[in-house]
């Protein structure tokens, strides 16, 4: 009988993962072909976070939470009913809305010890 090896963990396909990359930051089309929203570098000033993973996800969280607030605070809909990590350096959130839930993903480089946002995805979920 014949036992299977368990699975190792994956790191992605090399042209998947640049597919996903060029989505992310300012490609030709993202999710709902939507074009990417790349940020400028003197709007996304890079940001110093300790190197280890759970202070570099809370600092992207950190920065998701600032950009959501300054963009759509005020806004009396849903609230945040989610943020997700879909990557090392990129996070979903989720703002629900009227028949939707209004979806960004956002992408970060990390530079040394410094994560710069690089670019804001929107997508729809309608019901």
């Amino acid at each position: 009988m014949n036992r299977r090896q368990p699975a190792r963990p994956r790191t992605g396909h090399p042209m998947l993962m640049t597919a996903l990359a060029a989505i992310l930051c300012g490609g030709t089309g993202g999710p709902g072909g939507r074009a990417a929203d790349p940020l400028p570098p003197d709007e996304a000033p890079a940001t110093r976070c300790a190197a280890d993973a759970i202070s570099r996800s809370a600092c992207m969280i950190r920065l998701v939470l600032e950009d959501v607030e300054a963009r759509y605070g005020g806004v009396n809909e849903g609230g945040i009913s989610g943020i997700v990590a879909a990557s090392s350096t990129s996070y979903v959130v989720s703002l629900p809305r009227e028949g939707r839930i209004q979806r960004y993903t956002y992408a970060f480089r990390i530079e040394g010890g410094s994560i710069r946002l690089v670019g804001r995805v929107p997508s729809v979920r309608s019901f």
